[in-house]
């Protein structure tokens, strides 16, 4: 309408059968609703422990202009959602993704379930046969990487986010194989140079600190430094670089209780910012689930969007490791 300051669109490539018409066919059923302006999106969760059910809502908002004859919209819906989707009557026409074939539905409102199998905290238990062999393994990383006083391990390169993080994984795993090779002298030197280093990172001691973790209330945001891949300049790659320091001290707390209690709080600002569960809160430090896509179904990377791939997220087992971190922390801390 020349005297309206709006205008719709809509994506009707690479629909299936649009030969003979069907284009038209489709913006002929579209158009009833090119006067609903969708405003907002939103998604909430619930989980069901008794049934491992994982329920995720997704809700538009719509603004409907005097014109409209009809409710809702048409929604895209991807195949990790209709997949989990059940009682659903989809459009005829689908479209071609880079997630593959979407679906489309009209209404305002959706939900998909998934179940929950569980993670095991570690790698499981191996032959007693091979224990020989593992333990060889752990002697070698202890004579050339074993920890000090004050580092994970002997190395003294690698003194940001990124590289410390990696090494207090590499030491975990270690650990992990020297306690069941029966190597608890090994396995103890490690749990002391776990507590050591991230008890250095978790306290600040004044401007000659060189590693700590500083909440920069404008931005909203936890900083680490020293930084590494942009994550402060360009708040990239938190949910990858934090992962690793929830891991750690999940792992510490799963056998230093006391330990884990004294650094509680540091511990809730690295989480809260990676994975905030509550909304629109005003006393609010972060935002909702700042690195997760509820709708992609995965997290993203980039502080700034300016990658032509999108928000980026290059390194999806990181990504894991770092959720994979909040139910290991959650079973250390019964939270």
């Amino acid at each position: 309408s020349t005297d309206k300051s709006y205008c719709s669109f809509a994506w009707l490539c690479e629909s299936k059968g649009q030969n003979d018409g069907e284009a038209e066919k489709i913006a002929k059923l579209y158009e009833k609703y090119a006067y609903n302006f969708v405003t907002d999106t939103e998604t909430s969760y619930s989980y069901n422990d008794k049934t491992s059910t994982l329920t995720t809502n997704y809700k538009y908002t719509l603004d409907k202009k005097e014109e409209s004859t009809a409710d809702g919209t048409v929604m895209g819906i991807l195949p990790h959602q209709y997949k989990n989707m059940t009682g659903y009557t989809y459009l005829d026409n689908e479209a071609r993704t880079i997630r593959g074939n979407m679906k489309y539905l009209v209404g305002d409102s959706y939900s998909t379930n998934l179940k929950y199998s569980g993670i095991l905290p570690s790698m499981p238990s191996i032959y007693t046969s091979d224990h020989d062999e593992l333990a060889g393994y752990v002697k070698d990383f202890m004579e050339e990487y074993g920890p000090t006083d004050t580092k994970v391990t002997k190395e003294e390169y690698g003194e940001n986010t990124y590289d410390t993080g990696k090494k207090m994984n590499r030491a975990i795993q270690v650990m992990e194989a020297a306690e069941e090779c029966g190597d608890t002298d090994s396995a103890n030197k490690l749990l002391k140079g776990l507590e050591a280093e991230l008890s250095d990172w978790f306290t600040y001691s004044g401007e000659d600190d060189t590693k700590y973790f500083y909440y920069d209330s404008d931005v909203g945001s936890l900083l680490g430094f020293p930084q590494a891949y942009y994550t402060v300049d360009g708040l990239t790659d938190h949910h990858f670089h934090y992962g690793y320091f929830i891991a750690a001290a999940a792992q510490v707390g799963l056998r230093a209780k006391q330990w884990i209690k004294k650094y509680a709080n540091v511990i809730d600002e690295l989480i809260g910012d990676i994975a905030t569960e509550t909304k629109n809160s005003p006393t609010a430090r972060y935002p909702f689930l700042r690195q997760f896509s509820t709708w992609e179904g995965h997290s993203w990377a980039s502080g700034h969007a300016n990658f032509a791939d999108g928000n980026n997220q290059e390194s999806s087992s990181e990504a894991i490791n770092a959720w994979a971190a909040l139910i290991l922390y959650g079973e250390a801390t019964h939270n």
